[in-house]
Parts: structure tokens; C-alpha cells; sequence
């Protein structure tokens, strides 16, 4: 970068360098070399002289090349000087040019001196570092994790961290090689700053006991450049040593007999054994599993009782750590004797039949088996289901057991039930209390079972009237899969809980289906339900439905609205008009209107009336041929239907009483206007006549009016209390009245 820095000023104008021309040439580049330095020098408004100086000086501060130069210019001419530097080191150095005598005041990119720095680089040079430097960690080799040894140890890697140093000023570019014992094992491409250290990390071994020499090579363009090699010293490992007993006293035993095995893991190594010790009889059939954690120098005991038949005790140990390779980790003993012999009696082995299958579907497995022994013996098939790597591994279920007869074969077989879909692995044995079992019957065998059909129920709509009853649709819903028989079952629910109308198995394809069922006129009202349940299969979810319904209750009012004529006459006919009103709730359905005399219950009309829409009336008529004999006429009407009922009832006063023309019967208020009329004429015409006479009025009307009053109340005291027929008054009529 250069740097530009004025060193003399002057007043007015004079000689500058000119910062854009200036150039230089050889910079920045790798190894010594020459540097070509071109400055232009211009003479500003007026005619100049002076020196340019040129000077070149190492980080030292070491003189390595300088030039001084006459300059003489006429105003605003400029001269172009070129300065050749031969070889200028390696190294980073300041170039200065400053002019003098003549010169000018600087302005913008015009300068009476530039000082800049002037680099020639040294190339590239990697070596690989000393092995002192290198950090050498113990790992497991099977995981890369640190083992824990404080030095490296039979079966132990290691993690290298190995540096690479550049004293050069530019990148090296190249490979990394890894050899052990003169092989290689691993190349790996690498970049070194200039001036730096780059730290190469590198998982190597595992190792085995004794030495091993690894070396590192910088390899660029497939030449070695650097190689460095170290010694290692595998030291014996610090691994647990187990050893396996497995006794009884006696160590002959007949069929059948119960018998005690001791068993001991001893450690004689150098950390502890942490495992697991397991112990199956007969073959496959597992017994003992327990985890042990057995330090160094200790011994771990137990016990076990087994009934004696054919077939092999075996316990060892299972474990991930590594042990010594003298280790003894099982232990066994093989019982012989005559018994049952059960082995295939067909190359097949378990067979599976059928299919597709989902989850919660029957998978069919079966088996032929043959006893071949001298004695019989007892089959039976066991089974467990896991995925095809061994995980989620389920518990062993007898699907069937069986006894064999000597020399004969039968078949073990028993559905399974699949408990997740996917590609699954059902692992099988035949297990025997009694027999010899070859070591064919047990195998395992692969299906692939899908996830369990989806299973769906809803009530679409539905419709209650009183007519037709309640109609529910109902839609079934099955995914993807086999057809599938399920329970159907519909039904509504109130207060006193569930009632089931129907219930039918039906046969389900997949994709959706309706069906339509009516349930009459239910009395638990309150939610119609449905409900699907899978018939020997599983489904993946719950199918049922229910809704809220409405029980029709429509409101029926029966109103006579008028009598023609208004009162009738009695014997001759009448005209009734009447309506009838839905109010609402549901229809009302045909029924029978009938029309009576309270009297005596006589039936005076019926006929049979016409279904009416919720919400709606209707309004008609219909004539009584013969009134009924008698003044006051109470009727009642009714509107019954198979679900409602309404009734009016009215009181028809007839024409005859209307007119005072029945002898039976008194019209009392006729009879006490009439009497109130004669009165006054009466008081009227003896006002009169005294008047004429020449008496005097007041005393004597005071007299007379009295007495009549008196007379007329003695003959009203005469009446008596009796019950309307009509209504619930009590009339007061002449105790003479024999009418009703």
C-alpha cells in the first residue's frame, strides 16, 4: 500500500509528482527479484528546476539502492523517470521519492514525495513438526471416544494432533500422509497459511499389543517435501478377564428330575466386568438374565433349578466391553437320554397363509412337527414379534401346545396378531417340557403388515314426523384394505339412558356407504346414535356418532267459532262453523271430531278430520239437523288423533227461550221489567188524581208508595235458590218454578 507523504512546501507553484502515473513494477511478488519504479514529474505555471531523489531501504533500515536525478522544466512540462532496481531481496521494503529544489504546493493527487512499502515474498516452506510437539490421546476404537488409559493400550486407537508449520510468507497446498509400519492409512489434502502452524487431526489403530511406528509425510505434486516418523509402545490392556462355572452334585440326573446348577463368573483382570449373565434350557429357552457389575479379583454366584430332559444348559455372558482374549464366557452342559425327539416333518418350517394383512388381523402360522423319539412327547409353538432389525422386541406368547404320540406328526398352528405395521419379523420356536427339540424348530419369518383400516360412522340427517316415524341416514365409511364385517348398531337415548333399535352384522367394502333405518316412534328421545364395531379385526379409530333430535309434538286447538243461526230453534237445524289449529311442533294427523250434548252425553255430529301441517288451520262447518229440546243447550266438541287431542266447549241459548214461548220456562228479566213498568204508571196516575182532588201530594205518596213497596218486597222473599244447568251460577226463581 503506498503511502504518499508531502516533505517540502513552497510558496507558489513549482515541480510535483504525479500520484496517478506512479507505478511500480516487481511488487508483491515471490522471491527477490527486480523492482522498475516510474514517477512523472510536472513543472506547474512556471519554469522549474531541482532533484528528484529516489532511495530503497530494507526492514533493517539498510540502504539496498538510491538515485538522484536533475530535473529543469518550462511551465507546465513534464518529464517521465524510470528507476531499475535489480535484485531486491526477500523482505518488506520502503520506497521513497522526493523531489526538491523547485517545488510546488501540493494539491489533490499532485505530491512533492511518495513513500510506499515494497514487498518480495518468500515462498512457501512446510515441514511437519517435530513429534515432541505432537498430542498422541488413547481412544475406543470402536467409538472414537477417549478410552480413559493414561498411556495407549492393546485394542486402543489414538487421536493425533500433529503440526504443520509454513515459514514461508504464501499458502502451501498439498497432502497429508498417514503410514503405520511403513503402510499407508490415510491421505488427506491440506492448506498452511504463510507464517503459521496448521494442526492436522487423525484417528489411527486400532493397535495391538507391542510397538508400531507411524510417520507423516507433506506431499506436493506427489513429492515428499517433509516426513517425520515417532515410535509408539502398545502396552498390554487394562480389560477384564471372566471365567465361566456352571456345577451340580450329582452331574447325573434321570428324566424328570429337578435339579440344581450352581453358577460363578470369576474376574481376574484388571477392571470390572459389567454385563449381563444368561443361561437358557433347552436350547433358545431363556431362563436367567441378570445384569452383574464384577469388579477386579471378585467372584459373582447364583443358582438356578431346572427339570431334567433332553437338550443343552448353557450360560455365558453378554457384554459391549472388551475382555481378555483368555477369557472363558460360557459355560454349558448336554443332557442325553431316551425321550421325545421332535423335528420337522417337512422342509417348510412355519408357514404363513393368507394376506394382505393389517394390524389387529389374524395371521395364520403353522407347522408340521414329527416325533421321532421313544417316548411321547409335548409341542408347543411360541412366538414374538419385533421389527426386522431386532427392536421393539415383544414378549414370546404359546400360540397352540400338543402332545406326539411316538412316530407320529402333527400340526402346531394358532393365529398371531400383529401389534405395528411395517415390514415385521416373527420370531418362532417349538418348546418342549419333555422332548429332545432339533435345532431346526425355531426360525424366524418376515411379513408385511399394513396399518389398520380406518373405521368411520355419521348420521348424515335424519327425519321424525308422526306419520312415517323417525328415519335416520346413516353413512359407514372404510379405508383402503379388505372388505370387513362389523356389528351395527342404532338407537336412541333420553333420560333412562341408551335403547338399541337396531342391530345387524353387515359386510363393509372399502369407501362409503348409506343406509337408511326407521326407528319408528321412539320414547327415548333425547339423541339418535350409531355405532360400528369391527367383527375379529381392529380398526384405528372409533367409529360412532350421535345427534340431538327434536320429538314431533305438535299443538292442537279445536275453537267453534259461530252458531247459525245465533240462537237455534229447537227441533229444526243448526249451523256450527269450527277451526281447527296446528300450532306448531309437528303435523297433526287424521283424526275424528265429535260433537255432544253435556245433558245427556248425546252424540249430536261426528266425522273424520283431515291431517294438518305444523303451523297451519283449517276452518269449516257442518249442521246439526235437530236442535236439542230444551232453552240453554251446553255441547262439547273434541278433536282426537292418535297422538293429540283438543276439546271446546260452549252454551247456545235457544230462540224459544230468546221469546218466552215455553210454558216450562220463566223469563225472569221480562217478568221484572214488566213489573217495574206498571209500577211507575201506577205511582204516575194517583199522583195525578190526588193532585186534581186538592190533596196534598207529598204525605200521601210517601204513604201509599210505601205499602206497595212493603208488598212487593214480601213477594219477592218468596224465591228460591237453584243450580244453573249451564254453568256454575246459582239462579233465584218463584218457589213455585218447576222448569229446568
Amino acid at each position: 500500500m503506498p503511502i504518499f507523504l508531502p516533505f517540502v512546501s513552497a510558496s507558489g507553484q513549482g515541480l510535483l509528482l504525479d500520484g496517478d502515473q506512479f507505478i511500480v513494477e516487481g511488487d508483491q511478488q515471490v522471491g527477490s527479484g527486480d523492482i522498475n519504479v516510474t514517477a512523472v514529474v510536472v513543472s506547474h505555471d512556471s519554469s522549474s528546476s531541482g532533484n528528484l531523489e529516489m532511495v530503497l531501504t530494507s526492514e533493517s533500515n539498510t540502504q539496498l539502492a538510491s538515485d538522484n536525478r536533475s530535473i529543469s522544466l518550462l511551465a507546465d512540462e513534464s518529464v517521465t523517470e524510470v528507476f531499475d532496481i535489480q535484485a531486491v531481496p526477500i523482505g518488506t521494503h520502503v520506497l521513497v521519492l522526493r523531489l526538491w529544489g523547485d517545488v510546488g504546493v501540493e494539491f489533490e493527487n499532485n505530491l512533492s514525495e511518495i513513500q510506499i512499502y515494497v514487498h518480495k515474498y518468500s515462498p512457501a516452506d512446510a515441514v511437519v513438526s517435530q513429534p515432541q510437539s505432537w498430542t498422541l490421546t488413547p481412544i475406543n476404537s470402536s467409538n472414537n471416544q477417549p478410552s480413559g488409559n493414561e498411556s495407549i493400550r492393546d485394542g486402543d486407537g489414538i487421536f493425533a494432533e500433529i503440526g504443520l508449520v509454513n515459514t514461508g510468507d504464501v499458502s502451501w497446498d498439498g497432502n497429508l500422509k498417514i503410514l503405520i509400519d511403513g503402510i499407508q492409512q490415510l491421505q488427506q489434502p491440506v492448506t498452511i497459511f504463510g507464517d503459521s502452524t496448521f494442526y492436522a487431526n487423525v484417528s489411527l489403530g486400532p493397535f495391538t499389543e507391542g510397538a508400531a511406528i507411524i510417520t507423516a509425510i507433506l506431499d506436493e505434486n506427489g513429492t515428499s517435501i517433509s516426513s517425520v516418523s515417532t515410535n509408539l509402545t502398545i502396552g498390554p490392556p487394562p480389560l477384564p478377564r471372566v471365567v465361566f462355572n456352571l456345577d451340580s452334585n450329582p452331574t447325573a440326573h434321570e428324566l424328570g428330575n429337578l435339579v440344581q446348577w450352581n453358577i460363578s463368573v470369576e474376574n481376574t483382570g484388571e477392571i470390572a466386568f459389567n454385563g449381563d449373565v444368561i443361561c437358557n434350557f433347552p436350547s433358545a429357552v431363556e431362563i436367567i438374565n441378570t445384569t452383574v457389575s464384577i469388579p477386579p479379583q471378585s467372584i459373582w454366584n447364583s443358582s438356578l433349578q431346572i427339570t431334567v430332559r433332553p437338550g443343552t444348559i448353557l450360560c455365558y455372558a453378554q457384554f459391549e466391553q472388551r475382555m481378555h482374549d483368555d477369557s472363558l464366557t460360557n459355560s454349558s452342559h448336554d443332557y442325553t437320554m431316551s425321550a421325545g425327539h421332535l423335528m420337522r416333518a417337512g422342509s417348510d418350517g412355519l408357514t404363513i397363509s393368507g394376506g394382505p394383512f393389517h394390524v389387529g388381523d389374524p395371521i395364520p402360522l403353522a407347522i408340521l412337527i414329527h416325533n421321532g423319539g421313544d417316548f411321547t412327547g409335548s409341542a408347543s409353538l411360541e412366538v414374538r414379534e419385533s421389527n426386522l432389525d431386532g427392536s421393539e422386541m415383544g414378549q414370546w406368547a404359546t400360540l397352540e401346545q400338543r402332545n406326539l404320540e411316538v412316530g407320529s406328526s402333527l400340526e402346531l398352528g394358532a393365529n398371531h396378531f400383529p401389534i405395528s405395521s411395517g415390514e415385521r419379523e416373527i420370531e418362532w420356536r417349538i418348546m418342549s417340557s419333555d422332548s429332545l427339540v432339533s435345532n431346526d424348530l425355531s426360525g424366524s419369518i418376515s411379513v408385511a403388515v399394513q396399518p389398520s383400516q380406518a373405521l368411520s360412522t355419521a348420521i348424515s340427517s335424519w327425519s321424525w314426523t308422526l306419520s312415517e316415524g323417525l328415519e335416520v341416514e346413516i353413512t359407514t365409511s372404510l379405508s383402503n384394505g379388505e372388505s370387513r364385517e362389523v356389528t351395527l348398531s342404532v338407537g336412541t337415548e333420553g333420560t333412562s339412558g341408551e335403547v338399541e333399535q337396531i342391530s345387524a352384522n353387515i359386510l363393509l367394502s372399502p369407501g362409503q356407504r348409506t343406509l337408511t333405518y326407521n326407528l319408528g316412534q321412539p320414547t327415548a328421545s333425547s339423541n339418535v346414535w350409531a355405532r360400528l364395531i369391527p367383527v375379529d379385526w381392529t380398526s384405528s379409530t372409533v367409529a360412532e356418532d350421535s345427534t340431538t333430535i327434536v320429538r314431533p309434538e305438535p299443538r292442537a286447538v279445536l275453537s267453534i267459532d259461530s252458531v247459525e243461526p245465533t240462537n237455534p230453534v229447537r227441533g229444526e237445524s243448526a249451523t256450527i262453523t269450527y277451526t281447527l289449529v296446528n300450532e306448531g311442533g309437528g303435523d297433526v294427523l287424521t283424526g275424528q271430531l265429535t260433537l255432544i250434548d253435556n245433558k245427556d252425553g248425546e252424540i249430536l255430529w261426528t266425522q273424520s278430520s283431515q291431517a294438518i301441517p305444523s303451523g297451519e288451520s283449517t276452518t269449516a262447518s257442518f249442521s246439526i239437523s235437530e236442535w236439542p229440546d230444551y232453552n240453554v243447550v251446553d255441547i262439547t266438541m273434541f278433536w282426537e288423533t292418535p297422538h293429540t287431542s283438543a276439546e271446546t266447549t260452549s252454551s247456545i241459548l235457544s230462540q224459544s227461550e230468546a221469546e218466552g214461548s215455553d210454558d216450562l220456562e220463566i223469563d225472569w228479566l221480562a217478568i221484572v221489567y214488566g213489573a217495574l213498568f206498571g209500577l211507575l204508571i201506577g205511582l204516575a196516575t194517583r199522583t195525578v188524581m190526588r193532585a186534581r182532588a186538592g190533596e196534598s201530594i207529598l204525605p200521601i205518596r210517601e204513604q201509599r208508595t210505601r205499602a206497595p213497596a212493603s208488598k212487593k218486597s214480601k213477594q219477592v222473599e218468596e224465591k228460591v235458590e237453584v243450580s244453573c244447568p249451564a254453568c256454575d251460577q246459582s239462579l233465584r226463581v218463584p218457589a213455585t218454578f218447576s222448569g229446568t
